[in-house]
């Protein structure tokens, strides 16, 4: 009978996972063969756009979130109900290693990791000189919360608030010869004129804000939520100025008109009946989101440092009844090298 000895075999599976077969080193040819191709046949006027002559881009960033939702809500006596919600400053720290335009991210949260927080967001950004997107996840409960009724303070306090949401947002560039986006975000192309575009963008938001209310003095409802749903599309225009000091400045805006929208408030209780009441809000026919983009980048031979910003807005409702403004916007500063 044919015996397997435990030693020989496990030593001969370490040798076939670690050591590179002449298969794995094709692939890996081929793959590093395929990025070398990719970067040749970008499609771009050199005079104004160019791929950097280094392979590899590091760098260390320190980023920071911030989100505002202001609510209006017209009750039964004729009183408005203003809520205001300001989350807390959220913040990362993080490096990042880019080969060929293709790049990871390790970040952590300073006050998640000493559990001064559980806020959360998750952010995947894709820039090209043609399209891009951006897609982010927030799931917030840390809120400095403040409720009036009329133009006073309300004695009704809102706790356990938690906002959960998901955007996405689109460009499309019709100048991605001359202008590029990468140049300005992530460092992976080089802006050597100045240029701009007009784009086309679009964007689609998914959120539910939910929350509970202790009230001593009006009847409102226990434990009200709002799912906020909307998709938009519209265009914009976008700059990059170069200056002779080794400067690249960065402004665009593209407000989109929403073309879909869904705001609904759910009440778990309501209390006459004990059911869950769900009703459509109020909204106008025409409403705005409006995103912008601002940066500056000082490059100097293989270094450079930089810093932007992305700000989000919309509001949606109308002023009589019931509307919300919500606000998000992030900042960043990084340094990077590349080689």
């Amino acid at each position: 009978m044919f015996k397997i000895n435990a030693r020989k075999f496990l030593i001969l599976i370490i040798t076939i996972c670690c050591v590179p077969t002449p298969v794995e080193a094709q692939f890996w040819h081929h793959l590093d063969s395929l990025l070398t191709v990719r970067q040749q046949k970008v499609n771009t006027d050199t005079a104004y756009v160019r791929l950097p002559r280094q392979n590899w881009i590091v760098k260390v960033r320190y980023d920071g979130f911030g989100s505002t939702l202001n609510i209006h809500n017209l009750m039964e006596d004729n009183e408005m109900m203003t809520i205001r919600l300001n989350s807390a400053l959220r913040s990362t720290v993080g490096i990042s290693a880019s080969y060929k335009g293709i790049g990871l991210t390790i970040s952590f949260a300073p006050r998640r990791l000493f559990h001064k927080t559980s806020d959360q967001e998750y952010n995947i950004n894709f820039y090209n000189n043609w399209w891009g997107a951006d897609v982010t996840f927030t799931n917030i409960s840390d809120f400095d919360t403040d409720i009036k009724i009329g133009h006073a303070p309300s004695r009704a306090r809102i706790l356990d608030t938690r906002l959960y949401g998901m955007s996405v947002n689109t460009y499309f560039v019709f100048n991605g010869r001359k202008f590029s986006y990468p140049a300005a975000f992530n460092n992976t192309m080089i802006q050597k004129r100045s240029a701009g575009s007009v784009i086309a963008a679009a964007t689609f938001y998914n959120g539910r804000l939910s929350s509970r209310i202790s009230d001593t003095k009006y009847n409102m409802p226990d434990d009200p939520s709002i799912t906020m749903r909307h998709a938009a599309i519209g265009g914009g225009y976008a700059y990059n100025y170069v200056t002779q000091y080794h400067w690249l400045l960065h402004v665009s805006a593209q407000p989109t008109f929403m073309i879909w929208k869904n705001y609904t408030l759910r009440v778990e209780k309501d209390p006459s009946t004990g059911e869950t009441v769900r009703n459509r809000l109020p909204m106008q026919n025409a409403q705005l989101y409006f995103l912008s983009r601002v940066g500056a980048i000082y490059s100097r031979g293989h270094y450079y440092i930089g810093l932007m910003g992305v700000l989000q807005t919309y509001r949606v409702g109308n002023s009589d009844e019931f509307s919300i403004q919500n606000t998000y916007w992030k900042g960043r500063i990084y340094y990077g090298v590349r080689f």
